[in-house]
């Protein structure tokens, strides 16, 4: 049984509108996969900040150095966000803001962030156009990007 042409483009067509749909969902799963990885990351670290503070009088490392500050004693684990890049250095920053403050002084931690995506301390937008943040109480979110309206 021989195929017309028509009914071959057809057969072609249909196959990869099927293996494009596929690709996408593939994509998502993979880009959702990095977003937890991500997070899970920062919990850590947002962990490890935290010995630091109980350590040192309940004081933040310096927002210039936390990484050295809590690196290895406190994490054990370089692992940062797989959508980072690696060449980089740390793919997280600090809150300068929080620099050597004492933890029992924040007012709502859980809307004052400690960590946030970043390269070289500018802040990158890694996952569905926003980031992953770590908030000075402990908990992960990710947050949209903001609109430029949002700067006024």
């Amino acid at each position: 049984m021989h195929m017309s042409r028509i009914e071959w483009i057809v057969a072609v067509s249909v196959y990869l509108l099927v293996a494009g749909a596929g690709l996408y969902v593939f994509e998502r799963s993979r880009n959702s996969q990095a977003e937890v990885t991500c997070q899970s990351s920062m919990g850590m670290l947002a962990n490890a900040i935290f010995k630091y503070a109980k350590d040192h009088d309940h004081h933040l490392p310096s927002a210039r150095n936390w990484w050295s500050d809590i690196y290895p004693k406190y994490c054990h684990e370089d692992d940062p966000c797989p959508k980072a890049h690696r060449s980089s250095g740390v793919a997280y920053a600090m809150s300068a803001e929080l620099s050597g403050v004492d933890v029992r002084t924040i007012e709502h931690p859980d809307r004052v962030i400690l960590l946030y995506e970043a390269c070289n301390g500018v802040p990158e937008y890694r996952h569905r156009g926003g980031m992953n943040v770590a908030y000075a109480d402990g908990h992960r979110a990710w947050i949209p990007r903001p609109k430029q309206e949002d700067f006024r």
